[in-house]
């Protein structure tokens, strides 16, 4: 990820020779505990943004990570934005929080019925 945020900072203008600190951030948004930060070049006026984690499909963001992690002990909301709190991040949504845990619990429960079927014919 850093090698590509590099190439896109560095190497974004032909012919140019834009150094970093031209760079301005014009804008940022939040989307739960992911935040998107918008550059732009003060010499050339190209635009980029970076988002603070990777958005590989295959992996848990940062959102649903979190949620997954007050599932599985056991706690909800209040307790996630009381930690957040106390570490100094600004706090998912309630509304994010529940669209991440829906979407989580129907994860949990296809696995938990594949794992149940797979059981079933191992018993067969």
């Amino acid at each position: 990820m850093w090698n590509e945020i590099h190439r896109t900072f560095d190497n974004h203008a032909r012919g140019i020779k834009c150094p970093f600190k031209d760079w301005k951030l014009i804008n940022s948004r939040r989307i739960g505990l992911r935040t998107q930060l918008f550059f732009k070049c003060q010499m050339c006026n190209f635009e980029a943004n970076i988002c603070s984690e990777p958005t590989k499909s295959n992996e848990l963001d940062v959102n649903t990570a979190a949620v997954a992690g007050t599932v599985t002990m056991g706690i909800g909301y209040a307790q996630l934005e009381e930690l957040c709190a106390a570490v100094n991040i600004p706090c998912m949504s309630e509304k994010t929080y529940i669209h991440n845990r829906e979407n989580l619990l129907d994860d949990f429960q296809k696995t938990v019925m594949n794992s149940m079927k797979m059981e079933g014919e191992l018993e067969k």
